[in-house]
């Protein structure tokens, strides 16, 4: 077997080649990052290039691409792609009906929707982190990193007031209660059944008659968009309690308006300064996107990865995986969350065997080669 690697500005790349070398498979590399994942005429020249220099078995990608999907079935090869998106950016799922596709998803939730929609050929699969990706920029202290609790994220400002502006009041408010009750559900997706096409009819009519019949939003991006604005409010109502207790210190490309206690330092990239903020912050805070319906972040993975201390909000797979209390910490609302925070704060040992036992895990248990292996139907 040979394949050929495409890759874009994704994560988990490094990790996935050191998986690929370990289980001895060749393979051959091609960067590009498309303008449109559903239609990019040169990322096709491109691939068909890289097909005519050399005899592929497949090609393996890091989330789902229909112009790599559409290509394999053309060429009646496997396509393998690992999802740790949820939800998929695109317009349009036809391609993962596409027989040639090996598609697998992080989040079982997600898989069974996908189902539920007709695409039965998609299979759940767990995420992956390599510590030894991330060294040596998580191995030893670095004074310029240490604080007692570190965010990295998106605040998500999202464009809900303008998709809200348009409607009446009744529906306005409607959709407010919506938001509020996703806000409020601990884990778990529930927009979707809230947000019918029955009721986006009624708003559409709203954004018909206010922009001349030019405007019509899809419940895709009405849900995302919500989703967005519900996390958005849930980080941000978390970082302003723990700022006015302790010390946070936020990364993220988003300005923290509003949360004037917080110390801000922009973005910071995957591979070279984010290692160094989760092994030297004495609590990682995950708060997960919440259109992931029950799979555990890359996130929470990588903060373990890199042997940072993590506490998060609940997600059904992670009692699958990890026991809380010895290998990770779980909150159940924000008022728990502060109290885990000031129990962890004062409780160093404590702290610290937590983070060598989710660590150890990660080596133990969710390793590329043991993903890898399931993708390409080696097990």
């Amino acid at each position: 077997m040979k394949l050929l690697f495409w890759q874009w500005n994704a994560f988990m790349q490094k990790g996935m080649e050191r998986g690929l070398k370990n289980l001895s498979i060749p393979y051959e590399v091609l960067s590009y990052i498309p303008k449109d994942w559903e239609s990019d005429p040169f990322m096709e020249a491109a691939l068909q290039s890289a097909w005519e220099k050399d005899n592929f078995d497949g090609i393996l990608s890091v989330n789902f691409c229909p112009i790599v999907s559409d290509f394999c079935e053309a060429k009646k090869v496997p396509y393998y792609s690992w999802i740790y998106d949820s939800p998929l950016h695109l317009r349009n799922l036809r391609s993962l009906g596409n027989f040639w596709n090996r598609v697998y998803d992080f989040d079982r939730g997600q898989v069974e929707e996908f189902h539920r929609m007709g695409y039965g050929g998609v299979k759940y699969l767990p995420l992956a982190a390599d510590p030894e990706v991330f060294l040596p920029n998580s191995d030893g202290r670095d004074p310029s990193y240490v604080t007692d609790i570190a965010f990295l994220g998106k605040l998500y400002q999202s464009e809900y007031a303008y998709l809200s502006a348009p409607l009446d009041q009744w529906h306005r408010g409607k959709l407010e209660g919506m938001v509020s009750a996703q806000q409020v559900v601990p884990s778990g997706f529930i927009l979707d059944h809230l947000l019918t096409d029955a009721w986006m009819e009624e708003c559409n009519a709203f954004y018909q008659e206010k922009s001349n019949q030019t405007v019509k939003v899809s419940k895709e991006e009405m849900l995302y968009t919500c989703a967005c604005e519900a996390t958005g409010r849930n980080r941000k109502m978390a970082l302003a309690l723990l700022s006015n207790r302790f010390r946070v210190d936020l990364y993220s490309a988003d300005e923290p308006q509003g949360l004037s206690a917080i110390n801000s330092h922009g973005y910071v990239d995957y591979y070279g300064k984010m290692p160094k903020v989760f092994a030297n912050a004495k609590i990682n805070l995950n708060i997960s996107l919440c259109n992931i319906r029950t799979g555990i972040p890359l996130r929470v993975l990588d903060i373990m990865a890199c042997g940072g201390f993590v506490i998060t909000n609940m997600q059904e797979e992670i009692w699958e995986y990890f026991t809380p209390g010895e290998d990770i910490v779980v909150y159940e609302n924000l008022g728990d969350l502060v109290n885990l925070c000031q129990y962890y704060l004062t409780h160093e040992e404590e702290r610290r065997r937590i983070a060598y036992a989710g660590q150890q895990k990660i080596k133990e248990c969710f390793t590329f080669e043991r993903g890898l292996r399931e993708i390409l139907g080696l097990v």
